[in-house]
């Protein structure tokens, strides 16, 4: 069990259905460090990186010196910034950063899960080659109008798929009403994410790779010490070595 003077780590691990392990694996608990999840509970709408994570940390009721370190798994990296940004600007210095198989939000990637859905949802081999694209090119200047017109396309899929399944009115609206929400909260961390700063000047970072991860080229791959690990993207958080790193690195703050 950790106690009240445990090292707290904030940990941004989406909490989607996925076959990879999870930060929960890697069983920092018992060797005295306290992982706070952050994304439990119904997630933030906001689509800014900025409000995203003031919406987190308002929600856990995250006091500025109480946390050493944030820790942002794959998409949700760029979000561990913000966090790191916000809890440090009330403090002498900010909390650490560690990533792993860290990666960017773009509109391509958000694209691409967006096709993804609606091919999940299809039955049929309909082509998704122009799924999005409108909606995505308005990233930049209206998000929260990107946001909804994708997740009603979703939804109006649901609604097609259940009604062609014979679903009645009321049962398929119900559903896809509980299917839009879900998409509606994973497309807002990406969202949030392409909408994040991203500076790792002065940070300290630890950056933890799998030996399969996509390198982006995101800037923060420049700094801080970066250390890959000998196992697949999928098992990077059951990796004994993971874990020896993360602990080594948490109990090594001057």
């Amino acid at each position: 069990m950790t106690g009240p003077g445990a090292t707290v780590l904030l940990c941004l691990d989406y909490p989607g259905y996925r076959t990879s392990a999870r930060v929960a694996d890697l069983e920092l608990a018992a060797a005295g460090v306290r992982v706070v999840e952050l994304l439990t509970g119904r997630l933030p709408r906001a689509t800014s990186g900025a409000g995203y994570a003031a919406e987190l940390i308002g929600n856990h009721q995250l006091a500025a010196g109480s946390v050493e370190a944030v820790l942002g798994y794959c998409g949700s990296a760029p979000l561990a910034f913000e966090v790191v940004g916000q809890l440090g600007a009330a403090q002498q210095r900010p909390p650490r950063l560690v990533l792993l198989d860290a990666e960017l939000s773009t509109p391509a990637t958000i694209l691409a899960a967006h096709r993804q859905q609606l091919g999940q949802l299809s039955a049929s081999s309909a082509d998704l080659a122009d799924a999005g694209e409108v909606e995505v090119a308005q990233l930049a200047d209206a998000p929260a109008d990107c946001l909804r017109r994708l997740t009603a396309a979703v939804r109006a899929q649901a609604l097609t798929e259940l009604g062609t399944a014979g679903a009645d009115d009321d049962e398929a609206d119900a559903t896809a009403t509980i299917l839009a929400d879900n998409y509606a909260a994973w497309l807002c961390q990406l969202i949030a994410a392409y909408r994040s700063s991203v500076d790792a000047t002065g940070l300290d970072l630890l950056s933890l790779w799998s030996a399969d991860a996509r390198r982006t080229g995101a800037a923060w791959e420049g700094h801080g010490r970066h250390e890959v690990i000998d196992c697949s993207a999928a098992d990077l958080l059951r990796s004994s070595r993971t874990r020896r790193l993360l602990l080594s690195w948490l109990g090594s703050r001057s």
